[in-house]
């Protein structure tokens, strides 16, 4: 039971599987539905996509060559915050009642939820005595919306639900605090572990990589690979480059990758700036194609304030591409522990304070001296070495740790 995640839109719409932007959990779902499990897989669609095929409350999907059903759950709407909250509790209502319904169909050994569906899972858990495994890609977001800190009733059902006696907590490591979240909002001897993603092997779409070294030829590349909403600070990235001096802009474009909310902002920010030639946009990537852009940039730049060790980061470290990303993020205790994988001179890192100017010092530094760019994608494809893994060999773990959860007594 996961979030109706955006790269999935395209293969549930075509049934046929294709999909792109972050790849962990379309990976465990591949992996699940490729293992000896009966799998139902259950998606909430909130107010993220409208189309004929998902206007319903509950829409059946099937997708070629997945043997698991989809199982769609819907609601949108465009009115005011009143009426948008109104219909979302009905939703939770009625997605309620679905989840009961499903359960006593199927009678599953075990219920498989993302954070989104923390408390859908502390209910089964509560009511129906299943087995529950939780999956948390990323807890900084916790902090950076108050999701748990708040007064509202659904911060406090949320901590009642995060408090439950779950089977299983897999954590990603993304960068973020883990350790702390698990002493502040997990139940005191909870079972749980963490894991890297998973990088992917490398396939080369030699028309795909002509197209890009033709597009961009004779120009220092550098990427920007996100989804774009406020905590990734697209925006600061870009007005770093913008205050670059003109000789060194006519020697550079950069490449963004990804689809979100800000991006009509950031089209808007390049255009008044005029500087469309300058800064592409060039949408979300399929996964077989997203490593041709690591490949065949001089530089990758995450400024993400919730963690840096995400699948992005992870790939820019796999391709042996010089990385720049912020330092330690001391109001929520973000990637602190990168220094523990990565060596000082491996990756350049970003102070906080006075990001923008001092983002586009180091940018200057590296234009105008190449042979840092190398010295650094050099040191970065060596040290990851000690720690990245295939998806297959990652997503074989969990698959794993599942089956342990289902057999533990």
């Amino acid at each position: 039971m996961v979030r109706f995640f955006g790269g999935l839109h395209t293969s549930l719409d075509s049934g046929v599987w294709k999909p792109d932007g972050v790849p962990t959990i379309y990976k465990v779902m591949e992996g699940l539905d490729n293992s000896d499990f009966d799998v139902e897989f259950v998606l909430s669609n909130y107010n993220l996509f409208k189309s004929s095929k998902f206007c319903k409350f509950y829409v059946k999907r099937n997708i070629k060559n997945f043997k698991s059903n989809f199982h769609v759950l819907n609601v949108f709407s465009n009115k005011n915050n009143f009426v948008r909250k109104i219909k979302n509790f009905i939703f939770i209502i009625k997605k309620f009642f679905f989840i009961v319904r499903i359960i006593k169909k199927f009678k599953p050994d075990l219920v498989y939820v993302d954070r989104a569906h923390i408390i859908e899972g502390a209910l089964i858990k509560t009511f129906f005595k299943c087995k529950v495994f939780v999956r948390m890609m990323g807890v900084a977001v916790y902090k950076y919306n108050d999701i748990l800190s708040g007064k509202s009733f659904y911060s406090k059902l949320s901590r009642w639900a995060f408090k439950n006696k779950f089977d299983h907590f897999l954590f990603s490591e993304d960068g973020s605090d883990i350790n702390d979240f698990k002493k502040e909002y997990l139940k005191e001897g909870i079972s749980s572990s963490t894991l890297f993603n998973g990088v992917k092997k490398r396939i080369t779409n030699l028309k795909y990589r002509r197209f890009i070294q033709n597009k961009f030829k004779g120009k220092l590349k550098i990427l920007f690979v996100s989804r774009l909403e406020t905590n990734k600070k697209c925006d600061l990235f870009i007005n770093s480059v913008l205050n670059l001096n003109h000789a060194l802009k006519k020697k550079i474009v950069i490449i963004i990758a990804g689809s979100g909310s800000e991006l009509d902002n950031l089209k808007s920010l390049v255009k008044k700036n005029k500087s469309q030639k300058l800064v592409n946009f060039i949408g979300s990537i399929n996964h077989d194609d997203i490593n041709i852009l690591y490949d065949t940039s001089d530089i990758f730049v995450s400024l993400n304030t919730t963690g840096n060790l995400s699948n992005n980061c992870l790939e820019a470290f796999n391709s042996g591409i010089c990385c720049i990303i912020p330092e330690e993020n001391y109001l929520n205790g973000c990637d602190k522990i990168i220094k523990e994988y990565v060596g000082k001179n491996s990756i350049i890192r970003v102070p906080y304070e006075n990001m923008h100017v001092k983002l586009t010092y180091i940018l200057t530094d590296l234009i105008k001296n190449r042979k840092k760019i190398k010295v650094y994608a050099n040191n970065i494809k060596k040290d990851s070495k000690s720690f990245l893994r295939s998806w297959n060999s990652r997503v074989k773990n969990e698959i794993i740790l599942i089956d342990k959860i289902i057999k533990k007594n």
